[in-house]
């Protein structure tokens, strides 16, 4: 019987570390997405804005052809 109370606490004790252990993993990956996410500012309201015609586009047949 004492052997089997002694594995268990054993057993108890490396649940008890593995949890401890998952817990901060988990706490160090909370804290390093905050760090990446503060590092990412809002967009600027200024857009970039092309105004210039495409030598290489399709003609009226092919734009019909894909939307089917």
């Amino acid at each position: 019987m004492e052997v089997l109370a002694a594995l268990r606490y054993i057993d108890h004790i490396h649940s008890m570390r593995f949890a401890q252990k998952c817990k901060m993993q988990i706490g160090q990956s909370k804290a390093m997405k905050t760090q990446d996410f503060d590092r990412f500012a809002k967009p600027s309201e200024r857009r970039a804005n092309i105004d210039m015609r495409f030598p290489k586009t399709i003609s009226e047949d092919q734009s019909q052809d894909l939307e089917l």
